[in-house]
């Protein structure tokens, strides 16, 4: 189904393979399940330069699983914390992005463009 997903233009990344909280893992513990991850993700011909942290929020992962992710390939991380109005954009810890967050600034917009 994953490779069916993938061939139909939908992107599929890698989410862990143990579904852990990143940020309790070992360096061993971490990099055995980002190299199975990624190799899983790869061999399906997804997008190994993109992760959806497990669990989402900020204490699931810190900057030692960020540095491993860099290591890794990794380009962009995205969390499940809401967007905040004067969060920074870190590439590795991007906030989730709630798509009727999206539709109110798309109509924030289409109103000022006018």
């Amino acid at each position: 189904e994953l490779e069916d997903l993938v061939k139909r233009g939908h992107v599929v990344c890698s989410h862990s393979h143990s579904h852990a909280c990143l940020s309790l893992l070992d360096e061993n513990e971490l990099e055995r399940d980002f190299e199975s991850s990624i190799n899983f993700i790869a061999s399906l011909r997804g997008d190994v330069r993109l992760f959806a942290y497990p669990f989402g929020k900020s204490e699931s992962f810190n900057l030692r699983v960020q540095e491993m992710l860099r290591r890794y390939g990794i380009c962009l991380a995205f969390s499940s914390e809401p967007r905040g109005d004067k969060q920074s954009v870190d590439p590795l810890a991007l906030p989730r992005l709630d798509p009727r967050d999206l539709l109110k600034e798309l109509d924030h917009w289409i109103a000022n463009s006018a």
